[in-house]
C-alpha cells in the first residue's frame, strides 16, 4: 500500500491489508455541516437525546460530531455485534430506554432491522455536504457534549455525563503526557487506533486526541487487529504511525503471535517511528513489557514507547501515565509485582483509604479516591450521584502511592484473601494464562466464602486430560502465588459462560453469581471434541 501524498484527515480500514477510505479534514467539516442540516430537518434540536450505536464507520463518525455540534446529546453505546445477538441487544436497548428516555435511536447498519419502539433517526447520506451552517450550537464548558458508558464489569453500564469542559481538560492532560514522553507533536506525526469508538480509550485516546492535534488518524475496527494482529505492526511500519492506545491484553496477544515469527519475519518492520503507545484499560504485567521490548528491539522499538497508564470513563479517560525510559515496578506484600502507572495529573486530588476508611500512608494499599480534574459531574438515571459524601469519587480500584507514582493492584470486588494476605482475581488469571494451553481471556477466578474457584473456558485450551491440566494449573499457582487451590475447584466451562463486557472485560460478579446459583454447566472431564472447538 502506498500513500502518494500525506492527507490530513481520517483513514478508515476494513482490514490492514486493504486500502483505506479517506476523508480530509476540510471535507470532514463539510460532511458535519451537511449532517447537521439533515438532522435538523428530521426534528433534532439542542438537548435531543440520541442512543448512538458507535460503529467504526465514516457516516457514524460524522453523525457523532454533527449531533454534538448542534447541541444534541449522543449516548455512545456499543453496536450490535452480530444478528445472532439481536434478542439480547434489544433487551439492552430496553434497559437503556428506561434509564435514558431517549428521543431517537440512530439507525446504523447493524440495528436498522431491529424491532424496537424507539423512534429511528436516519443516518445522513454521504452526499449531505455544505460549506457552512447557521445551526451550530455554542459549546459552553458546563454544557453536555455526550454520554459515555462505563465498562459494566461489575454492574449494568453506568451512563457518564461528559461536558465540553471535561473533554478539553482531559485532552490537555493527554497532551501533557505526550510532551513529557516524546516532546511536542510535529507536523509529520500521525496516530493509529483499532479500539472501538464506543470505548473511552478508543474515542478519546485513539480519535479525539489526534484530531485535536490536527494530525492524520488511521482507524480500524477491533476485528482488523484480532484477526491479523501482526498486520498491525506492518501497518505502523508502513504508515509511520507515532501514537496509539492499546489495552494491555493486546501486548500479551501480540507476544503469542510474535513467538511464531523469526528474525526474517520481523525484519519487515521498522517501528522506530513510534513515539508513544498508551498501555491501559487492564492490569499491566511487568513480564509482558520486558518481553515485548526485547522481541521488537531489532525492529527499532524503544522500550520507552510503551507507557502504562490509568484512566476511566468517569474521568473522560486519562488519570495518570508513566513517563519512564524503562518501566518501574515494586514488590507487594503478597510477593506479586505491580507496575507504575506514573504520576496522577496534578489537576486531580488523589487519596487512598483502607477497608476501615482510614487514610493510607505512602506505600500502604487502599481504595483510590479522586476529586477534581476532568471528572464528570454525574451519571444519568435515577441514582445520578458520582461522588460520595466526602466529595470524592470512589473508583473501586485498589492501589498504592510510592515516590509519588500510582500503582493499581486490582478491584475491590475482585479481592481474594488467603491467610490474611490480599490477592486479586487478575493475579491468579495472569498466572494461569502463562500456560501454553490456556487462551488469553479464557480464565475467571473468584472467591466464594473461603473457597477459590478457577474456571477455564475449555474451548480455548489445547488440553489432553483434565487431571493433567489441573495439575499444571495448581503447580503454576503454587509457584507464582504460593496458593494451593484444591483440584476439585478447577473447573472447565464453555467459552460463552465466561461473560464479558463490550470492551472484553470479564464480568466476574455475574460469573460468580451464575456459578453459585448453579447456572454454569461445568465439565469435570472435557471431551476431546469440546476442547478442539
Amino acid at each position: 500500500m502506498r500513500f502518494p501524498e500525506r492527507q490530513e484527515g481520517i483513514h478508515l480500514y476494513d482490514s490492514y491489508a486493504s486500502e483505506p477510505s479517506c476523508l480530509s479534514y476540510s471535507a470532514f467539516a463539510e460532511r458535519i455541516f451537511g449532517a447537521i442540516e439533515h438532522f435538523h430537518a428530521l426534528g433534532v434540536r439542542p438537548g435531543t437525546r440520541v442512543l448512538f450505536p458507535f460503529e467504526t464507520n465514516l457516516q457514524v463518525i460524522v453523525s457523532f460530531f454533527a449531533l454534538i455540534g448542534m447541541g444534541a446529546i449522543p449516548y455512545s453505546i456499543r453496536p450490535l455485534m452480530s444478528k445472532s445477538a439481536a434478542k439480547s441487544y434489544i433487551d439492552f436497548l430496553e434497559r437503556l430506554e428506561a434509564l435514558a428516555a431517549p428521543h431517537y435511536l440512530l439507525s446504523t447498519r447493524l440495528v436498522e432491522d431491529l424491532e424496537t419502539p424507539i423512534q429511528r433517526l436516519d443516518l445522513p447520506p454521504p452526499s449531505a455536504q455544505v460549506k457552512r451552517t447557521d445551526r451550530m450550537h455554542g459549546a459552553e464548558p458546563q454544557g453536555v457534549a455526550f454520554v459515555q458508558f462505563s465498562s459494566g464489569s461489575t454492574s449494568f453500564p453506568k451512563g457518564v455525563v461528559i461536558t465540553h469542559g471535561n473533554i478539553f481538560r482531559n485532552l490537555s492532560y493527554i497532551d501533557s503526557y505526550v510532551r513529557e514522553v516524546s516532546g511536542p507533536v510535529t507536523p509529520d506525526d500521525c496516530a493509529t487506533s483499532w479500539l472501538p469508538l464506543y470505548h473511552d480509550m478508543g474515542l478519546i485516546g485513539g480519535f479525539l486526541s489526534p484530531i485535536a492535534h490536527g494530525m492524520p488518524v488511521h482507524l480500524a475496527s477491533p476485528n482488523a487487529f484480532l484477526l491479523q494482529p501482526l498486520e498491525w505492526l506492518t501497518h505502523i511500519s508502513r504508515t509511520r504511525a507515532c501514537y496509539a492506545p492499546i489495552p494491555h491484553f493486546a501486548v500479551a496477544y501480540l507476544l503469542r503471535r510474535l513467538a511464531e515469527t523469526d528474525e526474517h519475519d520481523r525484519a519487515q518492520w521498522d517501528l522506530s517511528c513510534l513515539k508513544l503507545i498508551f498501555d491501559g484499560s487492564e492490569p499491566v504485567q511487568w513480564s509482558d513489557l520486558q518481553q515485548f521490548a526485547s522481541v521488537l528491539a531489532d525492529c527499532g522499538f524503544n522500550s520507552g514507547v510503551l507507557q502504562p497508564c490509568y484512566g476511566m470513563a468517569e474521568a473522560v479517560l486519562i488519570v495518570s501515565c508513566a513517563t519512564h525510559l524503562k518501566p518501574k515496578r515494586i514488590r507487594l506484600a503478597n510477593g506479586q509485582t505491580s507496575v507504575s502507572l506514573g504520576r496522577v495529573h496534578p489537576d486531580y486530588e488523589v487519596r487512598l483509604v483502607d477497608e476501615e476508611g482510614h487514610l493510607c500512608r505512602e506505600g500502604e494499599t487502599g481504595e483510590i479516591l479522586l476529586k477534581g480534574g476532568s471528572l464528570a459531574p454525574h451519571y444519568i438515571g435515577e441514582i445520578p450521584q458520582l461522588y460520595e459524601t466526602d466529595t470524592f469519587y470512589h473508583t473501586g480500584d485498589v492501589g498504592l502511592l510510592a515516590d509519588g507514582e500510582l500503582y493499581v493492584t486490582g478491584r475491590i470486588s475482585d479481592r481474594i484473601k488467603v491467610n490474611g494476605e490480599s490477592f486479586f482475581s487478575v493475579d491468579f488469571e495472569a498466572a494461569v494464562e502463562q500456560l501454553d494451553f490456556i487462551g488469553l481471556g479464557r480464565v475467571a477466578v473468584f472467591q466464594s466464602g473461603q473457597e477459590i474457584y478457577v474456571l477455564v473456558a475449555c474451548g480455548s485450551a489445547r488440553l489432553a486430560r483434565a487431571d493433567e491440566s489441573r495439575r499444571a494449573i495448581r503447580q503454576i499457582l503454587n509457584a507464582r502465588l504460593g496458593v494451593a487451590v484444591p483440584p476439585e475447584n478447577i473447573l472447565f466451562v464453555k467459552p460463552a459462560q465466561l461473560k464479558k463486557t463490550s470492551s472484553g472485560k470479564l464480568k466476574r460478579n455475574e460469573i460468580r453469581d451464575d456459578f453459585c446459583a448453579g447456572r454454569l454447566r461445568c465439565q469435570t472431564w472435557p471431551t476431546q471434541e469440546s476442547l478442539n472447538q
